[in-house]
């Protein structure tokens, strides 16, 4: 991947914030060889853990952002640990019975306590990563010189063509 500053293009991206969505779109800016600039508040990258879920979607835009993300995020992914459920997303039960649920086969009648009703699956399951576990993985993916820290955005602004932002440090 390319140091921004020596890609050439008629204009720079500044990106506000170096969380997981930060973090990628600057990953897939450079990927397309688009000049641009992490501004991060924080003096620099460290995140208090916390577990994050992905969706099938987010695991699918992971692998077209940046082939790099979704190898980092499978270096830190747990998955279903049942064979049989690597490809499910979510599983629906009756929690308590009501008169005029339908049950899983679709007859007319209440659905029992407990009762599957029905599932989310696809070619991606339930998937979660320790959140700064993925961030250290996102950061190595972004170049020295990229990243500035201490900028904390306390406005933006349109200027003619151009977006000016003014941050809590003048």
């Amino acid at each position: 991947m390319a140091n921004t500053n020596s890609l050439k293009k008629p204009y720079h991206v500044a990106v506000c914030g170096g969380g997981i969505g930060g973090l990628c779109l600057v990953i897939g800016l450079l990927h397309q060889s688009i000049p641009c600039t992490l501004y991060e508040s924080a003096p620099a990258f460290a995140e208090i853990g916390a577990g994050v879920s992905f969706g099938p979607n987010a695991v699918r835009a992971m692998c077209l952002i940046d082939p790099a993300i979704k190898k980092g995020f499978d270096r830190q992914t747990t998955s279903n640990a049942f064979p049989d459920r690597k490809s499910v997303w979510f599983d629906f039960r009756m929690g308590m019975s009501e008169e005029g649920w339908k049950s899983a086969k679709g007859e007319n009648t209440p659905a029992r306590e407990g009762e599957h009703i029905a599932r989310v699956s696809g070619d991606v399951g339930q998937a979660s990563v320790h959140r700064a576990h993925f961030l250290d993985e996102l950061v190595r993916l972004v170049p020295d010189g990229v990243a500035e820290f201490g900028k904390r955005v306390q406005n933006v602004e349109e200027k003619g063509n151009r977006m000016q932002i003014t941050f809590h440090d003048g």
